[in-house]
């Protein structure tokens, strides 16, 4: 489920997105099963939409306290 649109700036790359939007680089993953037709981009040209899915809260509390 689509929880929100990212359009990325030059230079971003899957865990840069990832860390905005849920505090960690460990969701890549979800991201990219997201957005399946970008997943061969490492690093990200300008003005591309991604889709941000919905990660359930417990995933996001699994993580140490120091990653939060």
């Amino acid at each position: 489920m689509v929880d929100k649109l990212h359009k990325t700036k030059q230079g971003e790359t899957w865990d840069i997105v990832s860390k905005i939007y849920y505090g960690s680089e460990k969701f890549i993953h979800e991201l990219i099963r997201e957005n399946p037709e970008y997943k061969d981009f490492f690093i990200f040209p300008a003005g591309l939409t991604l889709k941000i899915p919905k990660v359930k809260k417990e995933k996001i509390e699994e993580l140490p306290p120091w990653k939060r």
